[in-house]
């Protein structure tokens, strides 16, 4: 598995260049099934999770990647397996699930794509439900810096500060797949609880 190895390249590279700092990792189970859900600036971003994180993660990328079958190769070996972002991805959400099933780890990112003005977007509700069917511990992360750093559309770096702060666990009550009224409810909850707990860590940021 070169989840390690490939993170501290990543993590060599944006200690040096951004002053990354990390703020509450250890609040990620050791073990079970979990989701890390956090908001998207750049490219970059799993790598400001994985280092940090002392278990290994699953991570979705878009199917349009996998396309190139040397990049597809290297996402591979990184735990990365491809998602179609138009329409629900059947084959995408039954890998996940049977991955949380295990007892393993997925990091999601809701919004489904990069921020193009440094807001977050609309979460979809994918990762709730995830964690709905499965049970699976929920842990809203907030990302710093990355999308000045490496804005969508432009090929310019500034070398901003990294930060990432780990919010508390959310306990999920596994639910019955097959009652849709009550996933359908408490996915629309659980993701705009997600989301306030992400936007209050970008807030509280601001602020201080």
């Amino acid at each position: 598995m070169l989840n390690r190895p490939l993170a501290f390249v990543i993590w060599v590279y944006i200690r040096i260049f951004h002053n990354f700092r990390c703020f509450g990792a250890e609040k990620v189970p050791s073990r079970g099934p979990v989701i890390v859900v956090a908001n998207h600036g750049s490219f970059i971003d799993p790598g400001l999770i994985a280092w940090n994180v002392k278990r290994p993660l699953f991570y979705m990328g878009k199917a349009e990647l996998f396309k190139n079958p040397v990049l597809a190769f290297l996402l591979r070996l990184v735990n990365t397996f491809p998602v179609k972002r138009n329409g629900a991805d059947r084959a995408a959400m039954n890998h996940s699930i049977k991955l949380l099933s295990e007892g393993k780890g997925l990091c999601v990112f809701p919004e489904g794509t990069r921020t193009l003005d440094g807001r977050m977007g609309t979460f979809k509700s994918g990762a709730a439900y995830l964690a709905l069917v499965t049970g699976a511990t929920i842990v809203p992360v907030a990302l710093f810096g990355t999308y000045q750093a490496y804005m969508k559309g432009t090929k310019k770096i500034h070398l901003v500060p990294f930060k990432s702060v780990f919010g508390d666990p959310i306990e999920v009550e596994k639910v019955d797949q097959h009652d849709i009224d009550v996933i359908r409810t408490r996915s629309q909850e659980l993701t705009e609880q997600v989301k306030a707990e992400i936007q209050s860590m970008l807030d509280g940021d601001k602020e201080a």
